[in-house]
């Protein structure tokens, strides 16, 4: 069973803010989308879940001053970090998938615009 979908942005689970990863769910209910989470998958099968990008943009610009896909480095200012999506199951496995890096810049530049 797929218990939650998200993010999970950052290097290193201890030490410096910049470097630490963050941890957010993704959503699904009403979307329309595909699948709700949680849902059952049996062994070999796919699934679909996905939200408008323009969702996640808006929430992105909504937070204002927290930001997500990028980290303040010191010395070298407000730089994207590392990003993957996750699905994470009902038995404690969590899987990961790279995120299209055009996405990740966009996200980016948005939280540096918001705090200019």
């Amino acid at each position: 069973m797929i218990t939650h979908i998200g993010w999970e942005t950052g290097w290193l689970k201890h030490g410096p803010t910049f470097l630490k990863k963050q941890f957010a769910v993704q959503t699904f209910s009403g979307t329309d989308h595909g699948l709700d989470v949680p849902f059952d998958l049996p062994i070999g099968a796919k699934a679909e879940c996905s939200v408008k990008l323009n969702n996640i943009l808006q929430w992105v610009e909504e937070k204002r001053g927290r930001p997500f896909f990028s980290r303040d480095f010191p010395k070298l200012g407000r730089m994207t970090t590392k990003v993957r999506a996750y699905a994470s199951t009902a038995d404690g496995h969590t899987f990961y998938a790279k995120v299209d890096p055009n996405f990740v810049e966009k996200a980016a530049s948005i939280e540096k615009k918001s705090d200019a």
